[in-house]
């Protein structure tokens, strides 16, 4: 039994899987020199099948076989209108009816005596097709009925998931699943169906119907309505998200999300037949009946307009900033630079466009092009009369060149580069510009635009006489260059696009064009078409100002918010496995030929006399083949010439070895085939009796076998049945037998290890250390146990308790020993507690450490310091607005944000450094000892600017280019501490200090700045319990009309009473109270204490005016202000319009979006706001128009020495007139004297407040204040 087991095992060595896939873009007749091509189907072996209207033909994207042997000459002189592929069996459609074909065989099935009329399906459970209105199948190489239907289907289609979609001419549509051969769903169409065409990547289908109307089903048992731009449109379909389909014999794509369609090929002269997807391919019939492949790109036009969505919203801002910017000057040209930074060119001068600080920097007074960029901060410009190397950041010119009139550059390399004007090139290199000679065999005409591509070395033109090229590898630094003409279009413009594709814009189209690796075709045509990916033509386009690359995308800047944005998307991705194969065999006879073109196995028997054999190769390669062949397998390679694909060989002896393999393939197993040749051949009837013999004889070995192994069945059976793996090794320590559980646990059989010494793997190799232990025991002990990891026959680790016995047997003649090895499989409870480890010691989310393991870290960096390594680093990380992340995007975009900074910081840092995530948005790095003792202070900084480096590169997130910035706190030992928890603490106070001078900085721990005073937790208690205990009050300062000598308001100051009759300033506890986040619950406790004084004043009928209070910067920044304000509205007699809210700039600035959408929320309360301290923040002039902001208050600074200094009276001068033209009031704080009234009286302030006119006031002194003040003169205040 043994025997039969090891000779099946060694027979199933030979069987081998071929999976390929085609790169074939077109299937053309003429180029193959074979009849028009009715249809084509690819087998699983990359062989293409060709139906033509004379004879069925392979084609292996190399190689082309006619198929005059049998079976297929059956089909030689016949009209094939169909060919269908599965597995190794072809199903053939002619006018005299269907046949089946097994390729390993070469049997050939007469299934039919009429032809089919529709197509036939390929499913994974084999064909499906209609005959005589019902669906059949093929089973045992006959027909076979799959579901018996009630009507006659006049329609089946293939969907999604192995499913088939048919209707009988009605309004009702069926889903057929092929798996369970029923009906799984169906459906009504409001009108007569003509055609199914279903989506094969998901369950939508579209239905047209007799009125010629077309609906999408979803799913959702609703029929939604499409517009087509076409009616009486032929052969639908729906591929990938999208429809194709013919009309008057031009092919068009619809696309379901902007419901448009659009040609396919652009000024294309080819008419279309028919569409078909096979192998996840959409293909068109010419009317010559060709087949092409539709292009795996296309361009996306996007309109920049003011878009919900955040990627085209930034675009429109931008170009809205620019369009603002350019008022009263014409833009010319734009140029990108990098990050956000922009050149732009306008009718009076060049400049620096900042995306991110909206700034518009002056470089150059007078008209010229930045033509490229080269980092860090280098620009080349082109004026009329000369080339300028510039510094940006420096202003400065580098040098300049004399060269007039350049208006196209491209780089060579980092420091060579071409410029040309509209007749001339030029070598630009060393600082010297050498005019170049072109040769041509056609005028060039003027020269639009120049683009040097890298990767191919080719130099590409573009000027008014079409589009040129140099031949690949040519040298662009001699006196002389050549161009050959790719286009005969005006083209304007040559630009990079992704997938080494290029931007061309000419005359007819802005084009996606894939350069040819076949130069001389395009050379010889002058045409480009073949290689035109997709295209837009200049009428679909807006009538743009000019044309940018924007990295490798085009913006069309046009006026009137009609830019647009063009963009390549990818529609399908081509399978690349990057394998050579057998595409035929010829076996050659003296008599005739026997053809393969399916091979099940590598091996083969044939019978003698052979003369020889041919054997044809492909590859689906974009490279050649290089082929090399041996005819032993210890034999020299043999080349082939290169342009050889194909070897022929005798049979000189009786067996025939061939071993080939691709040197261009280098990743790819060499081919093996190995054919025997049989010595005689024999009728049926003698093999039948000598298999016979042989079963008997076997049958009587297993009998004796059976009889003198009784004694051993309770061992076999113990073997057999044990759920553990086992293993016996003869006195060598070599495997003699195993059960049934080491093949299931470990995937070796008895033929894989017999004879050979259990060896330990691991997945860095043989670890021989292991092995040499576990036999010292053995021999010492007799006896070993333990857990290992191994691997299995497929590679993969696998863990085993295992435990090995050395058993002697001194009782027989020849005293000897065995093994016996006994394990277990706990591979899944040993990943357990790898999990349980990991979790408990790596962050979930970047894969990092953790805080546990970076403090266990940082302990033993400390214990392991010594008088060689005294020092060690930390260094805290944090994110600067990661909330905003959060908040915007969601938290996984936020997780993925995690991911990308843990793999920069990773990739960028030294492997001796720990990296760790400690929570939410912060990082730790730690330094040891050996690589930071003896370092300077330098070294730090330096460390530390390396990873704000980091940050400068934006983030792709969910699509969205962001910036995001970091600050970095610093703590060394010994300085900062003795301990793990000392110098995390100061790191962390470190980081706090750098966040708080900004984003983008990092700051070491100075224990000066960061050492806590008791005083100041003594204050932060008290200040607690006093809001508690509600111990503030609110004092009033009188807001005085000067122009009408009457109160106009009162502004409310808060004071802090204290216990010996004092009282402390704001200034004081203000700044405490916003540190520690007190500042919110002390105002929700002056905004109920002001609005119960305010109803009290109105109850008594006090005429108090316009009462102010302020609103701290981070309270404003809360929604839930709102909130407060309404419920004091709602709790307290007081109308908004007695409330004045006073914000500062820089609660105004810190988010202008929300402080907008805050003000307008509160205006629409009733409340004016007033902006208080005007003057010493950084608010925009800009943003000052677009707040509703009620009253300017002029901080007391200007006012202090507005009697002295002429440099404040012209700043309060200009907010005065500023406010007036805005038509905002005007206030001004800290008027002390009889002198400063009368000058902002003068100056036109009329609205005044200061000690000069009142002390801030207690409540209860207020009304008679107003009293007083009345008697002088009436008060024309009024609270209704």
């Amino acid at each position: 039994m043994r025997f039969i087991l090891k000779t099946c095992c060694f027979i199933s060595m030979f069987f081998f899987v071929n999976v390929n896939a085609s790169m074939v873009d077109e299937i053309n007749a003429n180029a193959l020199s074979i009849p028009a091509i009715n249809d084509f189907t690819q087998s699983p072996t990359n062989t293409f099948w060709l139906a033509t209207e004379k004879g069925l033909f392979s084609y292996d994207s190399t190689h082309l076989f006619s198929s005059h042997t049998p079976p297929f000459s059956a089909f030689a002189t016949l009209n094939v209108l169909q060919v269908a592929a599965y597995k190794s069996w072809l199903l053939v459609n002619t006018e005299q009816g269907l046949s089946l074909i097994d390729l390993i065989s070469n049997q050939l099935i007469q299934l039919t005596d009429s032809p089919l009329k529709q197509q036939i399906f390929t499913t994974d459970h084999g064909f499906y097709f209609l005959h005589l209105g019902q669906i059949y199948t093929i089973k045992n190489e006959k027909l076979h009925s799959a579901y018996a239907f009630s009507e006659q289907i006049v329609e089946l289609a293939a969907g999604f998931n192995n499913s088939l979609w048919l209707h009988s001419g009605g309004n009702a549509a069926s889903r057929f699943d092929t798996a369970s051969n029923a009906i799984i769903s169906r459906l009504s169409a409001p009108a007569d169906i003509t055609q199914l065409s279903p989506s094969q990547t998901s369950t939508a289908l579209v239905i047209s119907t007799s009125n010629e109307q077309h609906y999408l089903f979803n799913n959702t048992h609703s029929l939604e309505t499409i517009k087509l731009n076409h009616t009486n449109v032929q052969h639908l379909n729906f591929f990938q998200d999208h429809l194709y389909y013919l009309h008057n014999n031009q092919a068009y794509k619809y696309d379901l999300t902007t419901k448009s369609s659009k040609p396919l090929f652009y000024n294309s002269p080819a008419h279309f037949l028919s569409i078909k997807q096979n192998n996840e391919q959409l293909w068109l019939q010419t009317n010559t009946k060709n087949w092409v492949r539709l292009y795996a790109m296309q361009i996306i036009a996007t309109p920049i307009t003011e878009s919900p969505a955040p990627r085209i919203q930034q675009y429109f801002k931008m170009l809205a900033q620019i369009d603002n910017f350019s008022k009263g000057k014409k833009v010319l040209s734009m140029y990108y630079l990098h990050e956000d930074k922009w050149a732009i060119t306008t009718s009076n001068g060049l400049y620096l466009y900042s995306a991110r600080t909206q700034a518009f920097d002056l470089l150059l007074p007078e008209q010229a092009n930045v033509l490229h960029f080269t980092a860090p901060t280098t620009l080349w410009i082109a004026s009329k009369k000369q080339l300028i190397n510039y510094d940006f950041a420096t202003q400065q010119h580098n040098f300049s060149l004399p060269v007039s009139n350049i208006n196209a550059f491209t780089p060579l390399s980092d420091t060579q580069y071409l410029a040309s004007n509209n007749q001339q090139l030029f070598y630009i290199s060393d600082q010297q510009a050498i005019p170049l000679a072109l040769d041509t065999t056609h005028p060039l005409g003027e020269i639009r635009d120049i683009f040097y591509q890298r990767n191919s070395s080719r130099l590409w033109l573009a000027t008014k006489n079409g589009l040129w090229q140099t031949p690949v590898d040519s040298a662009l630094t001699t006196k002389s260059v050549h161009f050959n003409k790719v286009s005969m279009f005006d083209t304007t413009a040559i630009y990079e696009a992704p997938l080494d594709t290029l931007w061309i814009v000419d005359s007819q189209a802005i084009k996606l064009y894939t350069p040819s690796t076949n130069v001389w075709v395009e050379n010889a045509t002058h045409s480009m078409a073949a290689n035109i990916d997709d295209s837009i033509s200049q009428q679909q386009l807006p009538q743009a100002q000019f044309t940018v690359s924007y990295r490798d995308k085009i913006m069309l800047f046009a006026p009137q918010n009609t830019s647009i944005l063009l963009e390549v998307h990818a529609t399908q991705s081509i399978p690349q496995n990057n394998l050579f194969s057998i595409s035929h065999l010829a076996l050659h006879y003296q008599e005739s030929d026997q053809h393969y073109y399916h091979l099940a196995t590598n091996a083969l028997n044939v019978q003698q006399p052979l003369k020889g054999v041919s054997v044809w190769f492909t590859s689906d390669s974009n490279l050649p083949m290089r082929l090399s062949y041996r005819l032993d397998p210890n034999g020299q390679w043999l080349p082939l010439p290169s342009s050889q694909s194909m070897l022929s060989l005798t049979a000189d002896q009786k067996n025939i070895y061939l071993e080939v393999k691709n040197l261009n393939q280098v990743n790819s197993e060499p081919l093996v085939l190995l054919i025997k040749q049989t010595a005689l051949t024999l009728p049926n009837w003698f093999n039948y009796l000598i298999l016979t013999t042989i079963f008997i004889i076997l049958l009587l070995l297993v009998i004796y076998k059976l009889k003198n192994g009784a004694k051993h069945n309770l061992a076999n059976a113990l073997m057999a049945q044990s759920k553990d793996a086992i293993w016996i090794a003869n006195e060598d320590f070599q495997i003699t037998d195993i059960n049934q559980a080491f093949t299931t646990i470990c995937g070796f059989t008895l033929a894989d290890v017999v004879g050979k010494k259990p060896k330990a793997y691991t997945v860095e190799g043989r670890d021989k250390k292991l092995e040499s232990l576990i036999h010292n025991d053995l021999e010492t002990d007799g006896y070993w146990s333990g857990e290992i990891w191994n691997l299995r026959k497929d590679g993969q680790p696998y863990a085993l308790d295992l435990s090995i016995t050395k058993v002697k047997t001194p009782n027989l003649r020849n005293s000897s020993a065995h093994y016996i090895g006994l394990f277990s499989d706990v591979t899944a409870r040993k990943n357990n507690e790898r999990a349980m480890l990991k979790l408990t010691t790596r962050d979930s989310v970047t894969g990092l450490s953790n805080r546990t393991i970076f403090i266990e870290s940082v302990n033993k960096a400390i214990a392991s310091c010594n008088n060689n390594f005294p020092d060690l680093l930390i260094i805290f990380i944090d994110l600067d607005n990661f909330n905003k992340i959060n908040e915007s995007l969601g938290h996984a975009i936020g997780d993925e944000l995690l991911k990308e900074v843990a793999g920069r910081l990773s990739r960028n840092l030294d492997s001796g450094y720990t990296l760790a995530r400690l929570g939410g948005d912060e990082f730790a790095i730690l330094v040891p000892p050996y690589l930071y003792s003896g370092m300077t202070i330098f070294f730090a900084k330096k460390l530390a600017d390396k990873i704000l480096a980091q940050f400068q590169t934006p983030f792709m997130l969910d699509g969205i280019e962001s910036f995001i910035s970091a600050c970095c706190g610093i703590a060394v030992y010994p300085e900062n501490g003795y301990s793990s928890e000392a110098l995390m603490r100061c790191a962390n106070s470190a980081l706090n200090h750098a966040k708080k001078m900004g984003h983008n900085n990092y700051q070491f721990f100075d224990k000066s700045k960061h050492t806590i005073d008791s005083n100041e937790l003594n204050k932060e208690s008290a200040l607690f319990r006093a809001i508690e205990h509600q111990d503030f009050q609110l004092f009033y300062q009188v807001k005085y009309n000067a122009d009408k000598n009457q109160i106009h308001g009162f502004e409310a100051l808060v004071r802090w009473p204290q216990v010996d009759g004092s009282l402390i300033s704001p200034s004081e506890f203000i700044p405490l109270a916003e540190q520690n986040g007190a500042i919110i619950p002390l105002t929700l406790l002056l905004m109920k204490q002001l609005f119960k004084q305010l109803e009290l004043w109105r109850n008594q009928r006090v005429n108090f005016g316009k009462v102010a209070i302020n609103i701290s910067a981070l309270h404003f920044q809360q929604s839930s202000l709102l909130e407060t304000l309404t419920e004091c509205l709602t709790n307290y007699d007081v109308p908004a319009r007695c409330v004045e809210l006073e914000i500062t700039e820089s609660a105004m600035m810190d988010n202008p979006e929300f402080a907008q959408q805050q003000m307008n929320r509160l205006k629409a309360l009733g409340f004016t706001i007033a902006l208080d301290d005007f003057g010493t923040g950084h608010s925009s002039l800009g943003y000052l128009k677009r707040f509703p902001i009620d009253t300017l208050k002029i901080d007391r600074s200007f006012i202090k020495d507005i009697i002295d200094s002429e440099q404040d009276r012209n700043i309060t001068a200009t907010i005065i007139r500023l406010a007036k033209y805005l038509k905002i009031d005007v206030v001004a704080e800290g008027v002390e004297t009889k002198e400063q009234a009368y000058m902002l009286h003068v100056m036109g302030c009329n609205t005044m407040q200061g000690y000069y006119y009142s002390r801030p006031l207690h409540a209860d002194k207020v009304a008679a204040f107003i009293e007083k003040n009345n008697q002088r003169k009436h008060s024309s205040l009024g609270n209704d």
